[in-house]
């Protein structure tokens, strides 16, 4: 997932009042090049702290059967548990926290998005005679497929619960 493919990812908002559950998995599509919240409610912001966390995979599905995702907003935390690598996509995740004299004069949240996960693609080049024919093979990677991961700014993933073997294309 770059700045140039994501097209959807998916918000959760909070803020420190009663109701405090300002967005739920609320999907987030662009359009050209503007960015719509699916169902999306006028809010009428308040004098509040609020809290933003955003995520994104690649699959643009927001339920996940293998996995379950959680937010905690007192920790400013993300949480995948059993997120399952077996779709071979990134994951992206996202927090952000501001109070609302910045809220009040715009409609958008700048959302820096960082890799917890990245698809890995291999490339070989014979750099040395294009005359020479090289011959690779038998080139596997094994990958942790099964982990939980807690997200406050930085992944910590715990809870490695198989892996798999992915010969590489030849």
């Amino acid at each position: 997932v770059t700045a140039g493919n994501l097209n959807r990812f998916y918000v959760y908002g909070y803020h420190n009042g009663t109701p405090s559950v300002v967005f739920n998995n609320v999907s987030v599509i662009k359009d050209g090049g503007n960015w719509t919240m699916q169902k999306a409610n006028e809010k009428n912001w308040e004098t509040k702290l609020y809290n933003f966390a955003a995520y994104a995979d690649g699959r643009g599905v927001a339920e996940h059967s293998e996995s379950t995702l959680e937010t905690s907003f007192a920790e400013a935390t993300l949480s995948f548990t059993d997120y399952s690598t077996e779709s071979q996509t990134d994951l992206i995740a996202a927090l952000y926290a501001r109070d609302n004299s910045s809220v009040l004069n715009t409609t958008e949240v700048a959302l820096d998005f960082k890799h917890l996960l990245s698809k890995v693609d291999f490339t070989f080049q014979n750099t040395n005679d294009n005359n020479l024919y090289m011959v690779v093979s038998n080139v596997k990677l094994t990958v942790k497929t099964v982990a939980n991961c807690d997200y406050d700014g930085t992944a910590t993933w715990s809870s490695f619960d198989s892996e798999t073997e992915y010969p590489l294309d030849q």
